[in-house]
Parts: C-alpha cells; sequence; structure tokens
C-alpha cells in the first residue's frame, strides 16, 4: 500500500486534478506514466482528463451543476459548485476544483505517487 499525504484541494492541478476528480464522482482512478485511467469494467480503463479535455469537463460541469457567476480575485475564472468556489488558470480547472472540494473538502489524503507538488504540513492549518 502506497504512502498516503494529506493534499491541499484548492491548489491541485493536472493528473492529481483529474484523479480527485474521479474520486470525488465515487469512480475508481488509476494513476498510470501517461495520465489518470478510469476503470470502466474488469480490467478495462480509459483516459480521463476534464482539466485538459473540455469535452469531460462539460460532462462534470453538468453532472454537479457547476455555475460561473461569481467572480475570485486573482484568478482567470472561477467556478462554484453550492456554497464553495474556485479559481483556476482555465474554466476546467476551476470547474474540477470547485467539484473536487466540494464533495472531498479542503484537505484530504491521497496516495503520494497521486500527489506531486505541495502538500500539506504540521504548520498549515485549516
Amino acid at each position: 500500500m502506497s504512502e498516503m499525504i494529506e493534499v491541499r484541494a484548492r491548489e491541485l492541478t493536472g493528473h492529481a486534478l483529474d484523479y480527485c476528480t474521479l474520486v470525488a464522482n465515487g469512480k475508481q482512478a488509476r494513476m498510470t506514466e501517461s495520465g489518470v485511467r478510469l476503470a470502466i469494467g474488469g480490467s478495462v480503463f480509459k483516459r480521463f482528463s476534464p482539466t485538459s479535455d473540455s469535452r469531460l469537463a462539460s460532462e462534470q460541469i453538468l453532472t454537479h451543476r457547476v455555475r460561473f457567476d461569481e467572480l475570485l480575485p486573482g484568478y482567470a475564472f472561477s467556478a462554484r459548485v453550492g456554497d464553495v468556489v474556485c479559481g483556476g488558470e482555465t474554466i476546467d480547472i476551476a470547474a474540477c476544483r470547485a467539484i473536487v472540494v466540494a464533495s472531498l473538502g479542503e484537505a484530504f489524503p491521497l496516495p503520494r505517487h497521486v500527489a506531486p507538488g505541495r502538500w500539506i504540513d504540521e504548520r498549515y492549518q485549516l
């Protein structure tokens, strides 16, 4: 079993954000060298990257009823799911972050190999 670390949901990007978006949907995700894969049955997996594929992001936006009616200073795009507002460099990233924070919370454990970048340490307070 891999080591788990705490991540800040609002700072996730790339494959880690794709992975967490699947987890937020209650789906089984697998991280590979080429990206995130969604289990679709048995040992069959398909590529899943809503942060870079607008078609997949649109499905998530509709499913989670993401709204774009708030402005968050410092970000090019902002998205809202319920009372949660998140920003991002693209509309797809903002939407995925809002989905993840609304579903999983501000911080949660992830396998270390899934979450490159910044992690929560003992000095960080939510």
